[in-house]
Parts: C-alpha cells; structure tokens; sequence
C-alpha cells in the first residue's frame, strides 16, 4: 500500500536490500536511496518503475523480486574463453551483485568481472588462484601467477568490498584506480608490494590493513583516498613511495614501522588531519614536501640518531609544530639548516633498540650516554660511509647486533677507542653477478654463517704455488675448509646481483683492538717477481691510510675491473673495511703494522686524503724520483703503469721499489718491460728509454696518455714511426686484438723544460693537483700561466693555488717554462 517514499529516506542505509510489493509505482523523493542499495520489485512493473521519476536515475539498481544476485561459484580457468561466463551464463551477468570465487581464473575471468558485471558490489576472491594467460583483460595487460595485475579493477564504480586471493604476490599499478565506492579490501599476508596508484581516487575507503610481508607501496598508491581514516602499517614495510597518502584529508594518526628507511616526497602532503608524526629510528630519507600542508600537525617526534637529509619543504608548519629529538642527537638537529626550521625543539630522553647511521655522517659516543639498547635484540646499521665510534678510552657501550653495510663504493666504520660490545657483527655487502671481490675480515668466519643468493664462491692465494710456477696461485678452498680466517685474503665472486651477508659472534672478540701486527711469508722462487706474494688486508672495520703502515714498498690493489700498484708516499690511498691487497715481502720486511690509533671512518679519510694532497702539492716533485704515470684506454676501461726516473736504483727488478704487473682478462692492460721482459706495474730504474707493452681483447682505437710527467717525455710508436710529445694530450692509435711488447718507447724530451728543471734551478715547485696547481718558492719571481693557444690565464708572484678548468698549460716562471696537465 506504499504510495510515496521521501527525501533521503534510505539514503544513509548502506547495502540495503529492499522489496516493494505495491501493485503500483511510489512517488520517489529527491536522494531517497543510496546507490548501495539494491531494489527488488514485481517484475510486472519492472518496466513502469525504469521509467517513472527519479526512479530512473537509480534504474541499474533495480530487480524482479526473486532474482539471484548472490553467487558462490567454483570454476577452473580454461585457455581461450571465461569459465566464470559460462558457469554464471551472459543473461545473469549483470544481475551478480555478490560473488564468491574458488578455483582459478585467468584474463578472460577479469575481462568478465571488469566489463559485463555492471552491478557487482561485493567481491570474494580469497579462495581463488590467478592464473597466468596472454589474453588481454585491458589493453597490454593479461594475467600473470599469483599477480593482481595492472589495472584488473580499475573504475568499477560500483564495487564496495573485495577480498584478495590469498595466493598473490604483489598487487600491481593502478589495479583498484577509480573504484570510488569502494569501502574494504582484504589484502592477503603474502603480498610483497602494493604499486602505483594501485587505489588511487577510491574516495570511499575508509581503513585499510596492508598486512606484513609487504615491503614497499609506491607512489600514488592512496593518493586521494579522502575517506581513508585509518592506515596500519606492517612491520616489514620499508618504502613509502611519492604522493603515496596525499590528500588523504581524514587520516588523523599513522603509526610508521620501525623498519621503515624511506618516505618519498609528497608522501602525505595535504593530509590536513594528520595531528602527530613518529619517525622511525631506522629512516635514511625523508622527501620534499612529504609532510607539507599538513595544517593540523602539532608534534613531529624523531628518532633518529642523527639528522635524515630533508627538503626545504618537507615540512611547512615549523612555527606552530614542536620537534621532539633524543637528549644526545640535540645539537646535530638544532645546528642542521632544514632541521633548525622548526622554532620549537624539545629533548627526550631515551634509548635505541634501532638505530641508523647514515648519510655519510659520524656518530660519536663520547660520554658514556647508553644511548643505544643493551639489549641482545637491538639492532643497528652503519650505512655506506657512515660512522659509530667511541672516542675515549672509557667509553663503554653494549648493543646487540651492528649491521655494517657495504654498496660496493663505499663502507660503514666501526671504531671502538672505548670498549663497545655487541652478541653479532654483520657484513651486508652488495655484489655485481660475476665480478670478482677481493676480501679480508677482520674476525674468524664460519662458512655456516655465511649467506647468500646463488652459486658462490670464495677462492685464496697460494704465494708458494705462484714463486714456483711463475704465474697463477689462485685455488678453491679445499673440501672440509668451515672457516675464512682473519687477516688473509680471498676473492669472491657470484653468479648473481645480491648481497653477501657474513655474520661473526663477537662475543669471543675484541671490537675494540689494539695494534694489530700481520706476518709476512717469504716464498722463494727462482725470479724474484714471482717471490714472496702474500694476500692480505685491512684488519679492522674501518678506512686505514696506507701510509700508516711503516711500510714502503708497491702494494698491489683491486680496482674492481684491474690490478693496480699503488706506493706508500707516492700515492694517496685508503683501504676500505674488508679489503683484500697483494704485498710483495721485501727481504728485509717481516710484518707490517696497522696501528689501531690510525683507524678512520670514510669522512676522516676523505680529509686525510685532501690534506695528503695538499702536503704534496706544496712540497712539488722530487728530482731525485720523477714519476711519469700512463694510461691506457679504450674509451670504457683504463688501465694504468707507472715509470719513476731514480738514478741511485739499478735496471734490475727489486722488491723494495718495483711492482710486478698481474694481469687482469676482459680489460686492456697496460705495463712497462725491462732487458729480461719483466712485466712491470711500478718500474723504479735509472733515466733511460723505456720498453712499454700492452695487451687488448679486442680490435679498436685506443689512447695513452700521461696523468703525470715530473720529467718531458715522448711516446715513439715503432709500427707508424710517430714520436708524440705527451705533454699535448693523448695519443690515439689503433690495434689489433692481442699482446705488443715492441710497439712503444717511452723516451726522454731533452728538448722541452721538466718540472725538476724549474724546481732545481729556481727553487719554484709546480704541481699539478685535482682542479688546478699548486705553486711554491716564488718568493717574488714573475710567473704567468697561458692556454696552449696563448691565452694568459692567471699572473702572480706569490706563493698559492690556482684553480684551473682540465687542460694543458703552459706555466712561465721567470725565463723558463713548461707544459702541465690539469685533470
């Protein structure tokens, strides 16, 4: 008997079913329904009501009384048709306003549920299976295994729940993009990411659990998601992508995972509820903007031991919001420029069963603070060229586990002055499939404790096998082997991009050692190149200088694609922690020592390293040992030797001065010989013509060129008859695949003015240093500086730097003059 339903009579009821039994058509008033509900009706008037005022606005809404609407349904996916069509039929498609799947389903199934289930309202996958198939269910995308693929439900208006198949991985790009009526999704633990704008514009989500297992949510992901209240966040989450919450303006508190490294910019921008933020102790970047407009922010708690790198809008609310830091993290907030912003700054007191290092900075416990958990379960990390140390000798600090973390260019360090204890030691290494590493730990290894993806393989260096063989050395570790040991060398390679993860229990081991003195092995061999090789390393978890050593002679290194020599006091070099190197024992030589006053975290290192360069700069070529560096390369790969002019030395090969060439395959090599045909990395020999080889992999067009000339030089190729004056640059010349010893002489410019020359006759030294020269002893002489062109670039008379583009030049001191590089 109902004649009339008002305005907004149903409107707030959501997923209302409803049967009119009238014989006739109710007056209908403005909004009386929500486009939830679903209206059953005498199919007699099915039509009348279709057609009737305001009815027909809400005609998709409406069915015969007795229609089935809701299904459970168990289908197999079948190769080129959907078994969800055939089960269910094409005349009921779009009456399905509830649907329970079991089986599996594949392209044709997602087509069906996307584009012919007009009507559907709840959806039950939990206990189906994607399947993979090469059908399109949208243009360039079909199903893959266990894979909610992109855009599999993107702008169905009307779908309001949906729970995931329990099975899938990973929910891709833009799979619920536009589904604006959507209320709740059920994710299943199992799923590893959620990708970009995978719910973007669903307006109507107002929670949502993202369940552990998943590590990352891309950009987008929630991006306009305005009646999202409500986010928890799993454990396991490590990654917010750009925009991922923006304009989620309801969303009033999130509690960010402990495990969390990184917020991307805009992350939540606008979120004008968000009344609290707690950033982890574990995030290494914060974006610009991740937090901006956020207007209704009072606090912002950081934990953080030292300050993240953040925009100069991460945050824009710094006056009405107070910044709260841990008591001894105070200072580094208060003096970081984007930090200081924030007009309020309040200590907490606190300690950290997480904590990172990082951005290259150093930590110092300097005051027995306890600030980091004694706990056997705290963790923390020393990212790549950060540092933890304790700087005085009664410094105390236990932790759990310390993660050092190694990119492959740079290392954490650990320095223990004090005493600093910890149950693990871990080394997380980042390895490229197929390159070798060379390696040395600091502390005993149990192969056991040992992981990593892939095939793998450790090798050592047996020096004994190399003096009586005149080559090789390298061997697998031999069957039983169950430990790497401390101090030696190994090499390491992979079958995959993967970390090499290396755990010690250092509860038997000292983290804060003294001096540490390594033993030398003397392996006599019938030619003294091949003698005496020992591979060993740095043995503590930081940078060490090589020249604090109290060693002299050439020590040989792995660059990554070569070897290369390298000398104490010729060069500036810093082992990295864990790195392996080759020694050749002088006879004289039994040990060497590596002070543990001289440890270094990469920044001090780096400041060493400047402050080396300088000394050497000021004080300018010897003449007694003028050094010539060359290079050879292909465009991709350099290679490199080294000649040094030193009458008081003999053509012989010696140990103490010279270093053999080991040779590397793939890669051009490049080597200096003597009358015996010694390949040579370092040749220290009296002034003379010298013999330079090469070998190439392949045909092509390669350069020498001469980094460093202490002396003039030319370059004689005996195959086309040039002589080259390395002080114009490099020589380019093209070869064969192949090894030529007799194709280049390297041989002294009587013609042209050296560096010694100024250096000895007018006491000036000239050195060329990374972005210009250093020049010293003017002491008033004129001295102008010119392009190659005759362009004057800088005149002076006194003592200093002059900061030059890369280049030749020709320097004018007084009435001589001479050619220098600049790189």
């Amino acid at each position: 008997a109902c004649n009339s339903i008002g305005n907004s009579a149903f409107s707030g009821c959501s997923s209302l079913n409803i049967n009119l039994t009238a014989h006739n058509v109710p007056s209908l008033g403005e909004n009386a329904f929500s486009q939830y509900t679903t209206i059953f009706v005498p199919a007699s008037l099915l039509e009348d009501y279709k057609v009737a005022s305001n009815w027909r606005d809400i005609a998709n809404q409406i069915f015969p009384i007795g229609t089935k609407t809701d299904y459970n349904i168990t289908v197999y996916a079948e190769e080129t048709t959907s078994a969800i069509h055939s089960k269910i039929g094409e005349l009921h498609l779009d009456e399905v306003i509830k649907l329970k799947i079991s089986g599996t389903i594949n392209s044709y199934d997602i087509m069906v549920i996307r584009n012919k289930m007009h009507n559907l309202r709840h959806l039950d996958l939990s206990d189906a299976r994607i399947v993979a198939n090469n059908y399109e269910y949208y243009t360039g995308y079909h199903t893959k295994d266990d894979i909610l693929g992109a855009y599999s439900f993107c702008r169905l208006e009307n779908l309001i729940s949906i729970k995931l198949p329990t099975s899938i991985t990973s929910i891709e790009n833009s799979a619920f993009w536009c589904c604006y009526s959507l209320q709740n999704v059920v994710i299943p633990e199992g799923v590893t990411d959620i990708g970009e704008e995978a719910f973007s514009y669903c307006y109507n989500l107002k929670d949502i659990i993202i369940p552990e297992g998943v590590t990352k949510i891309y950009s987008n992901a929630f991006y306009v998601c305005t009646s999202l209240s409500s986010v928890i966040f799993p454990t396991t989450l490590t990654y917010i992508g750009s925009s991922a919450f923006r304009n989620c303006s309801r969303l009033t508190s999130i509690t960010l995972p402990e495990n969390l490294k990184t917020i991307q910019s805009d992350a939540f921008y606008v979120c004008r509820s968000l009344t609290e933020v707690r950033i982890p102790s574990m995030v290494n970047f914060i974006g610009n903007g991740a937090f901006r407009d956020c207007n209704a922010l009072t606090d912002v708690w950081t934990y953080t031991l030292v300050p993240q790198n953040i925009g100069q809008n991460t945050f824009n609310t710094f006056e009405s919001v107070t910044l709260h830091v841990q008591k001894t993290s105070y200072d580094a907030y208060y003096w970081n420029t984007q930090w200081s912003q924030f007009s309020q700054i309040v200590e907490f007191e606190g300690t950290y069963k997480q904590w990172l290092i990082n951005n290259e900075t150093d930590y110092v416990i300097d005051d027995n603070t306890g600030v980091i958990d004694t706990d056997e379960d705290a963790t923390g990390e020393i990212e790549p060229g950060s540092g933890l140390i304790s700087e005085n000798e009664d410094d105390e600090q236990e932790m759990g586990t310390i993660i050092i973390e190694d990119d492959g260019s740079l290392v954490g360090s650990l320095i223990g002055h004090g005493h600093i204890s910890s149950k693990w030691l871990k080394f997380h290494i980042k390895v490229q499939k197929a390159k070798w590493y060379f390696l040395c730990f600091p502390y005993r290894v149990p192969l056991s404790d040992i992981e990593c993806e892939g095939s793998w393989v450790f090798r050592y260096y047996d020096g004994a096998a190399r003096a009586q063989n005149g080559q090789g050395g390298w061997k697998n570790l031999s069957a039983g082997t169950q430990y790497l040991e401390a101090g030696v060398g190994y090499i390491f390679q992979c079958n995959k991009d993967t970390k090499l993860k290396i755990k010690v229990n250092t509860q038997n081991v000292n983290l804060s050692p003294g001096d540490i003195i390594k033993s030398l092995t003397t392996y006599v061999a019938n030619n003294i190149q091949d003698a005496s090789w020992n591979l060993t390393g740095n043995p503590f978890t930081s940078y060490f200088n090589m020249d604090d050593m109290s060693y002299e002679s050439p020590i040989t290194i792995w660059n990554g694609t070569s070897y290369e020599a390298v000398r104490p006091g010729d060069d500036d070099y810093h082992f990295r922690p864990f790195q392996a190197f080759f020694v050749q024992k002088p006879e004289a030589v039994k040990n060497l020592l590596f002070p543990a006053s001289k440890r270094e975290t990469y920044n001090q290192s780096k400041k060493a390293m400047e402050a080396s360069v300088k000394r050497r700069a000021v004080r300018g070529v010897n003449p007694q040992r003028l050094l010539v560096n060359l290079t050879l390369s292909d465009g991709t790969t350099t290679d490199k030797t080294r000649v040094v002019f030193n009458d008081e030395k003999t053509m012989a090969y010696e140990p103490e001065c010279d270093a053999s060439k080991f040779m590397a395959s793939g890669v051009p090599q490049f080597y200096s010989l003597d009358g015996k045909q010694v390949c040579y990395s370092i040749n220290e020999r009296p002034n003379g013509d010298v013999q330079l080889g090469f070998s190439t992999q392949k045909a092509g067009t390669y350069t020498i060129e001469a980094t460093r000339m202490d002396k003039p030089m030319l370059l004689r190729d005996m195959e086309t008859g040039i002589t080259f004056d390395l002080a114009n640059g490099g020589y380019e010349f093209k070869t064969e695949a192949g090894t030529f010893n007799n194709r280049f002489m390297l041989v002294e410019n009587t013609q042209a003015t050296g560096l010694a020359d100024i250096k000895t006759k007018l006491g000036v030294s000239i050195m060329s240093a990374p972005g210009g020269l250093e020049i010293n002893g003017l002491n008033g002489t004129s001295t102008s500086i010119y392009t190659t062109d005759g362009k004057l670039m800088k005149e002076l008379d006194s003592d200093g730097f002059v900061n030059l583009k890369s280049g030749i030049y020709v320097v004018k001191v007084g009435e001589m003059k001479t050619k220098v590089l600049v790189k």
